[in-house]
């Protein structure tokens, strides 16, 4: 059984490449919803859903104690080239120069409300750092945090890390921090 999880998740996190790996281990166990997308499906207001992924860009949602909460995060200056070249790459529009302090900005209240804070539901942090060094081992916590089990099927999710393997899309901002300024 999964229990209700928001996934809090900082744009360009893995979000994606985890979530890809965790229906691929889950199958129709995982009832998934992302938030922006798929309103009717939220899981204030769905039953079915038990999974839900939200970037929390107002810093406004509540800690509710019926929900665990996975939050993932990544370095901000990585996370920020990441998430500028892609929103450029598909708006075909540049982003304006005053975009990057405000993302800045956004990550630190980000970080200070979910990483930092403790809050009294279940919590796991997920580094996308840490997920591409290990991301058996960090898979593998994230099943034993979705399920409170501690037997992960490791047959089962060495075929979905081979089916969905998880590794750096974009490179990294050392290489078009350039593009930030």
């Amino acid at each position: 059984m999964i229990h209700r999880t928001k996934n809090i998740c900082f744009p360009r996190s893995g979000h994606h490449a985890l979530s890809d790996v965790l229906l691929s281990y889950f199958g129709d166990e995982m009832h998934y919803c992302e938030f922006y997308l798929q309103p009717e499906k939220r899981i204030n207001d769905c039953p079915e859903t038990n999974f839900e992924k939200n970037h929390d860009f107002e810093l406004g949602v509540p800690f509710k104690p019926e929900f665990r909460y996975l939050v993932q995060i990544r370095n901000p200056i990585d996370a920020l080239a990441s998430w500028k070249a892609m929103t450029e790459r598909t708006s075909g529009v540049p982003l304006p120069g005053d975009w990057t302090l405000k993302g800045l900005d956004f990550w630190a209240g980000f970080a200070k409300k979910w990483v930092f804070q403790p809050i009294a539901p279940p919590k796991l942090v997920v580094t996308y750092e840490r997920m591409l060094q290990h991301p058996f081992e960090i898979c593998t916590q994230v099943i034993q945090f979705l399920t409170g089990v501690q037997n992960v099927d490791s047959t089962k999710l060495r075929g979905s890390l081979a089916n969905f393997p998880i590794y750096e899309r974009i490179p990294r901002a050392s290489t078009i921090i350039h593009d930030l300024a």
